[in-house]
């Protein structure tokens, strides 16, 4: 009860209406705008934003709200504070969602957007990585592709004198099939837990035991904030392309991609209809499972936010328990596996069954041990390394190239990273990993496993797994001086 009262004490403080409406219980449906690239008509892509905000504020009887995504289409995208503040209806700026993408981004940068975002009344944020480069931007193979981790953002919200009107989020993608890759995921969900997320976005992806998944970690943690599904309503030219690779991290299995190949075969209109059921059975799941809302992509007009809204309400009016929910999305589905056949780890059993996650089966397989030569690389590094964050960034420069692939950063993070260096990952995360790996835990830009697979190994070999969820890696750029010592 005493939370309960600090909680509506916080929000009559801040006036935030979206986080109030999530945080009590409500629920809520975000309309996925992308920031345009600077290729476009800055007025022309505003002019757009303002059609779909009027759009959603003519809905009745559904909470709902814009969601404007970063560099999501383009490296060279317009100012996601400059288009989100021009766009938007100045009474409805609480309503919506602004993501801040770290992709190609600098400190300077990411804080300034940030500092405009919150002086214009943009306050519900959530600072993402962002993905690899195109085939066209792709830098050399083996070279860094610059990211500004979305934890370091998050650091950069908490050191604000505003920090507390600022409502930051928290994106995860939960779709990982193997334990190696999943792990490492919620590891960095907790971390930015710790440092400041108050509410998630989930990956968009197909697999609802996957949603329910998340939400059950969630609760067993007792980390009761508010949690988003992001859901696409597919096209055939949608589908081509993530099956293509252009939408890292997100995932069609063998089963969807057949049940969706069946229902192009009857045509645009039959293809459409499906998808909008599609979506409807996703909703009124994910309410059911405990989400407190969802953001939909793929919506491009908007007259189709009304359809869209009518939908939605129909499907949470039809659904009212899991049963019976279970029972047609199945159907719908065909009993089609959404999970890659060789891939499909699963934190717990008999999810969607129940809503009962108070003692959930937990699957046995837990983080795989390391080789021999690991433990070995990392003695032996240990021995020669430990107090290397302390020294001068050229200080054994050549030995840790030899031995951990050391590109001369000008802040020296081995002792905190199990001795793997964060610059052996093409965006350069030291905090943990991204959400756009392939589906056997490669990563996505170039054909290796991702470097924090490996780092969780070690550290579960060490009983150190707290440190992956607690302990804050500084970006160089954030770090003023090192001492020698």
């Amino acid at each position: 009860m005493k939370d309960l009262l600090q909680l509506n004490f916080d929000f009559e403080k801040s006036k935030n209406r979206l986080m109030k409406h999530l945080k009590k219980g409500g629920f809520t449906t975000l309309f996925e705008v992308k920031s345009p690239s600077r290729d476009s008509d800055f007025r022309t892509s505003v002019e757009f934003l303002k059609s779909m905000d009027s759009a959603v504020g003519k809905i009745k009887g559904l909470y709902t709200g814009l969601a404007i995504t970063d560099k999501s289409d383009s490296i060279n995208s317009w100012n996601v504070a400059n288009f989100a503040t021009e766009g938007l209806s100045k009474s409805n700026l609480d309503n919506n969602i602004i993501y801040i993408s770290g992709k190609n981004g600098k400190l300077g940068d990411i804080t300034d957007t940030i500092k405009q975002c919150s002086n214009s009344g943009l306050r519900n944020i959530i600072p993402v990585t962002g993905d690899g480069f195109s085939d066209e931007l792709k830098p050399a193979q083996g070279k860094r592709q610059p990211c500004f981790d979305s934890i370091h953002s998050l650091k950069i919200i908490q050191g604000l004198h505003d920090s507390d009107v600022i409502y930051p989020g928290s994106a995860m993608n939960p779709f990982k099939y193997s334990s190696l890759d999943i792990f490492p995921q919620y590891f960095k969900l907790v971390k930015k837990i710790n440092f400041g997320a108050q509410f998630i976005v989930a990956q968009a992806g197909w697999d609802m035991m996957k949603l329910q998944e998340l939400r059950w970690f969630l609760d067993l943690r007792e980390f009761h904030i508010p949690t988003i599904a992001r859901l696409i309503l597919l096209t055939p030219d949608l589908v081509e392309n993530i099956l293509r690779g252009k939408y890292p991290g997100v995932h069609i299995s063998r089963d969807f991609k057949n049940i969706l190949e069946k229902e192009n075969r009857y045509g645009f209109k039959q293809f459409a209809s499906a998808q909008w059921r599609r979506l409807q059975l996703q909703v009124a799941g994910c309410r059911l499972i405990g989400y407190s809302g969802v953001q939909i992509s793929g919506i491009e007009r908007p007259e189709h936010i009304s359809t869209a809204a009518i939908k939605i309400k129909e499907a949470l009016k039809e659904f009212k328990d899991l049963s019976a929910w279970n029972t047609a999305y199945m159907s719908h589905i065909s009993r089609a596996d959404m999970a890659p056949f060789e891939h499909r780890f699963y934190l717990y059993k008999n999810l969607l069954k129940s809503t009962n996650n108070q003692k959930p089966e937990i699957n046995p397989d837990g983080i795989a041990s390391c080789s021999i030569f690991t433990k070995l690389h990392y003695l032996l590094c240990k021995s020669m390394f430990s107090r290397d964050n302390f020294l001068v960034p050229d200080e054994h420069r050549l030995t840790k190239k030899i031995f951990t692939g050391c590109t001369s950063c000008s802040y020296c993070r081995l002792p905190m990273t199990h001795y793997i260096c964060p610059e052996q990952c093409p965006k350069g995360l030291a905090n943990g990993p991204c959400g756009g790996s392939r589906i056997d835990g490669r990563c996505e830009v170039i054909d290796k496993p991702c470097i924090h697979i490996k780092r969780a190994k070690t550290a579960g070999w060490l009983n150190e797994i707290d440190i992956l969820e607690e302990n804050y890696i500084k970006h160089p750029d954030m770090v003023s001086k090192v001492k020698v010592q």
